[in-house]
């Protein structure tokens, strides 16, 4: 191949690539994402799962064929379900192991490898738990009363749950305590500057509801919460050692970041997390943002539906590009809906929901988490949907955050007229892509014109 065709071959590659960076930076601008980081995680971050490694010999014996059910009964497609799987490893068959991890074949090697031997691993490659296993110890690894509570406090609508490992300094314990409870009554009182989503300008003006967070305190050493407190000290390798009071901070389906240590419970630490998920999200991969999911049993897609019905068609949202955005005029009116689908979406409406008091959201050290009303309790005593987030202010009907709901009428969750909004969002999408392609028109002819 002479010179000529290698400079025009680079020419031509050297334009494909840089027509393609500016057509995805063109696209990147179009469809910006201004959904928080909080609520898009609950939309789209599905929780990662932790492994059981059952090592046997040949067949598995009649307590590894209970595991294997449970297990695949408790993470099974009907929710709520754990975010588990059960995998079995034949060390007769795979005598190199060459079908499980390093980090998984080194544990094996290091232990006495009397069958049969368990490990549970995490989405990152920590180890949870090494050793026998029944039954038992397998539904309570999935599910206790304090990752019940963290759910139906992200399911109310908190923006996040901070969890308080206590330790062996009553003084420090309380220092920490104090220290959140500060920053979370600043929070709910306007008092900390924080991201606030974009607003549609052709809206009536609105009060936006300042994000809520929950807190649940409680020691390390509690029985009941072993594998939730394992999970926690998971997070990061030299956690287990320590034993000053910990925070970590729960969003999402689950997500916990390590968030302070000891002294490291200030202010500055603290502010810097909350800022970190009630900020835009950036629509990166998953992986790429902190955190560990944690090992739960919660029914997270019903949670990111009722959130979707209440903040509508934002990025990343169920609604985002659905049936009732694009094809408004195939929606049918709510005489035509079945009873249940028309009290459904009436229940959706935020106007009228209850208002919580701030100690209600954040309980005393001394009282128990079970002394916080549950979305549940709440539902059995005021009849509101469990689900409903308490607004600050009741925003009147038509404003922007509340959509109007009367009697007989589809809620509109687009807070506008369907149509135009239809026609805007095409609008822009059609000439995000158009500009795109002009661009990448343009750049291939720079690169590739006659000299």
């Amino acid at each position: 191949m002479d010179c000529t065709s290698l400079r025009l071959r680079s020419r031509w590659w050297f334009g494909l690539l840089a027509a393609t960076a500016l057509g995805s930076a063109s696209c990147a601008v179009v469809t910006a994402c201004d959904t928080p980081v909080y609520r898009y995680a609950m939309y789209r971050w599905e929780p990662a799962p932790y492994e059981l490694y059952c090592f046997h010999r040949q067949q598995l014996d009649e307590t590894g064929v209970a595991i294997r059910d449970v297990v695949d009964r408790l993470g099974g497609s009907q929710p709520p379900a754990a975010n588990l799987m059960f995998v079995a490893v034949d060390v007769e068959q795979d005598k190199e192991l060459k079908g499980v991890p390093p980090d998984v074949k080194d544990a094996w090697l290091k232990s006495p490898q009397q069958t049969p031997w368990y490990l549970v691993a995490s989405p990152v490659g920590r180890h949870v738990h090494a050793g026998s296993l029944t039954v038992d110890q397998v539904v309570a690894l999935t599910d206790s009363p304090r990752r019940t509570a963290i759910g139906e406090l992200l399911a109310a609508g908190r923006a996040g749950v901070y969890v308080l490992l206590t330790g062996d300094d009553p003084g420090a314990n309380q220092q920490a305590e104090a220290e959140i409870r500060q920053v979370l009554d600043d929070l709910a009182a306007g008092r900390l500057a924080l991201y606030a989503p974009p607003t549609d300008s052709s809206a009536a003006p609105s009060n936006p509801t300042l994000p809520e967070f929950g807190l649940i305190t409680f020691p390390r050493t509690e029985l009941s919460e072993k594998w939730l407190v394992d999970c926690l000290l998971g997070l990061e390798p030299d956690l287990q050692t320590s034993s000053e009071p910990m925070a970590f901070l729960v969003y999402g389906r689950g997500r916990a970041i390590f968030s302070c240590l000891g002294k490291g419970i200030c202010r500055d630490n603290l502010e810097q997390d909350i800022a970190f998920i009630t900020g835009a999200c950036s629509c990166t991969v998953k992986e790429q943002n902190p955190g560990v999911d944690l090992l739960m049993r919660y029914d997270w897609n019903r949670v990111a539906t009722e959130l979707s019905q209440r903040f509508g068609t934002e990025e990343g949202s169920l609604y985002r590009f659905g049936g009732d955005m694009l094809f408004p005029e195939l929606m049918l009116p709510a005489d035509d809906l079945p009873a249940a689908t028309a009290s459904d979406a009436t229940s959706a409406a935020p106007g009228g929901v209850e208002q919580v008091a701030a100690a209600e959201l954040v309980p005393p050290l001394a009282d128990s988490i079970d002394a916080t009303p549950s979305a549940a309790e709440r539902a059995a005593t005021t009849g509101e949907p469990p689900l409903a987030v308490p607004p600050k202010s009741t925003p009147s009907a038509g404003t922007a955050g509340a959509p109007p709901t009367t009697d007989g009428a589809v809620v509109d969750l687009t807070h506008t007229d369907p149509v135009a909004r239809t026609w805007h969002t095409t609008l822009w999408v059609g000439g995000g892509l158009a500009g795109a392609l002009v661009v990448l028109l343009a750049a291939t002819w720079l690169v590739l014109r006659p000299r």
